[in-house]
């Protein structure tokens, strides 16, 4: 067995297909062929069935495939390691980062880590939740900073800090006459959340109490420049106080913007409400005890082991968020909402 072989197997699980996985490989469909009836030769079985179109791994080639991309992985960071040993930080770290954290987390770290750690190549992509998980088991991925508790076999959770949800009204809403609000005074048919599938959405629907929901496709959890981008993104229907509304794409600043021309309210994370003028944090209301928070981690695959440099992002992340937004008693105070797939 070869490190080469090995690579081989992982090209043709990607691809699905010998001939794309021998260009990938930059060699011949028969050599690719050859090195990995080779191997099957040698193990005794058969890694992948190609009586299917397209090839599929066998139940042992799922299990081999999964070893040799948690071996190879560990393997090419070896050098790494040894880099960073001698010469420091250095070298790419891949980040993906749920849409509705990025665009208010990513500017305040971003720029600070690239100063602090130069040799770095910072590469970061917004990317649902499951994408994440699913980028970090495929070694397509390095890190995530998501919302956890996960429970995700192989993935290991480091909780960064404690982002509280905050209710945000429209102008001349009854609720805005309440210092802080009762979740039981919610109402789902006057709610703007995110489009189904979506983490965010699910979390928001698990603090409103609430039966009825009219506005459950108000917008696809996505940054503001795809959704500003993409035209051909699916379109979504929302019905509000001013009739019947279609929406093409959207994010929480969408959300944000319906309910500042519409009748309602939505919720933002603690994040986003950082950077809301004067005025429109005079619509903001937080809820009564206990506070309903989401628990923000960074995320890696256990295969990872360039510990420094996990370290040092976890403490940039860290340093660029409010000090109370890191206290861990926030999640004795308050109610975890926590992110649970379907």
């Amino acid at each position: 067995m070869t490190i080469t072989q090995l690579e081989y197997v992982l090209a043709v699980d990607e691809h699905r297909n010998f001939a794309a996985a021998a260009k990938r490989c930059f060699i011949t469909q028969p050599t690719l062929s050859m090195q990995i009836k080779k191997l099957e030769a040698e193990l005794g079985v058969l890694i992948f069935d190609r009586s299917k179109k397209p090839v599929v791994p066998t139940d042992i080639g799922i299990r081999i495939i999964a070893m040799a991309r948690d071996g190879l992985a560990q393997l090419h960071q070896i050098p790494e390691m040894v880099r960073e040993d001698r010469e420091g930080l250095s070298g790419p770290l891949r980040v993906g980062v749920i849409p509705t954290l990025s665009p208010y987390l990513v500017p305040l770290f971003a720029g600070q880590f690239a100063v602090a750690h130069p040799k770095v190549r910072l590469q970061l992509q917004e990317m649902l939740t499951h994408q994440i998980v699913s980028a970090l088991r495929n070694d397509q991925l390095d890190l995530g900073l998501l919302v956890t508790p996960l429970g995700e076999r192989g993935i290991r959770e480091k909780p960064l800090f404690y982002e509280r949800f905050h209710l945000y009204l429209s102008p001349g809403h009854p609720l805005l006459g309440h210092a802080a609000v009762d979740l039981a005074a919610l109402e789902r048919e006057e709610l703007w959340v995110l489009q189904d599938g979506h983490c965010f959405r699910d979390q928001v629907l698990r603090i409103c109490p609430g039966q009825n929901l009219t506005r459950q496709h108000a917008a696809t959890d996505r940054g503001p420049t795809e959704a500003t981008d993409d035209a051909s993104t699916d379109a979504v229907h929302a019905t509000g106080a001013q009739g019947g509304i279609q929406l093409e794409a959207g994010s929480l600043a969408t959300l944000k913007g319906l309910v500042d021309r519409h009748q309602g309210y939505t919720m933002l994370p603690e994040l986003a409400t950082l950077g809301l003028s004067g005025e429109e944090r005079k619509r903001l209301r937080p809820f009564q005890a206990p506070l309903p928070y989401r628990e923000v981690s960074m995320v890696v695959h256990r295969r990872f082991l360039r510990q420094q440099l996990i370290e040092a992002f976890a403490e940039a992340v860290l340093k660029a968020v409010p000090q109370d937004m890191r206290n861990p008693m926030r999640a004795e105070t308050g109610a975890v909402i926590p992110y649970l797939p379907a």
